[in-house]
Formats: C-alpha cells, sequence, structure tokens
C-alpha cells in the first residue's frame, strides 16, 4: 500500500519478526518504530534478526528496558497512527497505546476469551485440544480482554508437533493482517465484547514445567512430549 504511516511495533520471537517482515512488505514507507525485548537463556535467538531488519528498513530500534520508563514526554512527542502488539509479554500503559490516532491492536493466539495469557498453543497442544486460534483485538488495560476485531481457528492434528502448530499459527497472524488492514486504515472495523465470564487462562511455563510425570495416561504423555 502506497500510504504513509507512523506504526510502532512491540514484538518478539521470530512470530514478530515474520510480522515486522509483512509490515514492510504491506507498508514500505511507513515510519516504523520497533520494539523488542532480550531472549531468555532457553529460548531460540532471535532478537539480533529483529534488530537487523529494523536496521535495513532504515527504522528506529529500541529495547524495552530502555523505553519502559522513558518519561512521559518522549511519547507525547511522537506520531504515531497505529500500535501493533505480536509475541509480547508486558502490560503496555494506556499512557502509550491510547497515542495512536487510528488504533492499537493485539494479535493473541487463541480464540478469546478462552486461553487468555502465556504460552496459549502450547497449553492447547498439552490439554488435547484439536484447535487453537488467533484472536486480533483492541488494546485495553486488562490481560487480553479487549474488544474483538476478528479471529481464525486454526486446527492441530494429532500427529502435529508444536513446530507444525506454531507456523500454522503464525501464517495466520500474517492473514489476518492482511484481511483486516484495510478496514483498521479506513475505520470501517466492527467490533465484538469479550463475554469475560467465560474467560480461561493460561501461565507462562519454564524450563522445570518440561519434566514428564509419567503417572500420566498415554496420549497425556504423547500431548505432552510433541
Amino acid at each position: 500500500m502506497n500510504i504513509t504511516l507512523n506504526i510502532v511495533l512491540f514484538c518478539a520471537t521470530d512470530r514478530g519478526l515474520n510480522f515486522l517482515l509483512k509490515i514492510h512488505q504491506l507498508f514500505p514507507s511507513a515510519k516504523l518504530i520497533v520494539i523488542s525485548f532480550s531472549e531468555t537463556q532457553w529460548e531460540p535467538r532471535y532478537l539480533n534478526n529483529i534488530q537487523s531488519a529494523t536496521k535495513e528498513f532504515n527504522s528506529k530500534f529500541y529495547l524495552w528496558n530502555d523505553i519502559r520508563n522513558m518519561p512521559e514526554h518522549f511519547w507525547s512527542e511522537l506520531s504515531i497512527d497505529i500500535i501493533f502488539v505480536v509475541s509480547w509479554r508486558y502490560m503496555i500503559s494506556p499512557t502509550i497505546y491510547n497515542k495512536a490516532k487510528i488504533g492499537s491492536y493485539l494479535f493473541h493466539d487463541s480464540l478469546l476469551p478462552e486461553y487468555r495469557g502465556f504460552s496459549p498453543t502450547v497449553w492447547s497442544i498439552i490439554n488435547g485440544k484439536n484447535y487453537t486460534g488467533v484472536t486480533l483485538l483492541e488494546i485495553d488495560e486488562k490481560l487480553d480482554s479487549g474488544d474483538i476485531i476478528d479471529q481464525i481457528k486454526v486446527p492441530i492434528h494429532i500427529d502435529d508437533k508444536i513446530s507444525d502448530v506454531m507456523n500454522r499459527v503464525t501464517k495466520t497472524y500474517l492473514n489476518l493482517l492482511e484481511k483486516n488492514i484495510k478496514n483498521i486504515i479506513n475505520g470501517k472495523i466492527t467490533t465484538v465484547h469479550q463475554d469475560h465470564s467465560i474467560a480461561s487462562y493460561t501461565r507462562k511455563r519454564l524450563p522445570s514445567d518440561n519434566l514428564i510425570n509419567w503417572d500420566l495416561s498415554t496420549i497425556e504423555i504423547y500431548n505432552f512430549i510433541r
């Protein structure tokens, strides 16, 4: 799209990198600010790739730890049209997300209000579900609780490994962006309130959570390993 927009992207992991590349493809003339954070010691490396891509696009890059405590005037002086949040782990204050003239939008890998929180795709496999999903929603002050713009269900097959499902989910993120971006820019989105009474939550997983409980059933162990 031949539109010059001021876009802030909060992103991490390879999914965040792929989202950044898609944003640049859709809006090659956009003025981008990319914000990310360092990997934990047990995670695949992604930060250098995000930094390199940002530099290649002649855009600005910040580490979250450096920018989160910036004085309020740093944000108030920025011109921001859209904020996108992908594979993110930290709460973003209203001071930041209310700055976006068009809106601030979060991508989450579950069919909200189911599985708000951390690692929803991993928990979907562990819990034996045959689906996960991707939700595009507006950001608000609580965890994954904003109004929903669009959702796509993503199948989980019995012989899928986590890498298979994650790749499928990442492609769905990009499809959901392309499907909705024109309506977002033109102010033609429609939203649906989440039913908070039926919300469920998942928690962050650490390496210590990967110890196998051999007292589980065969299918539970199989789901846990894959």
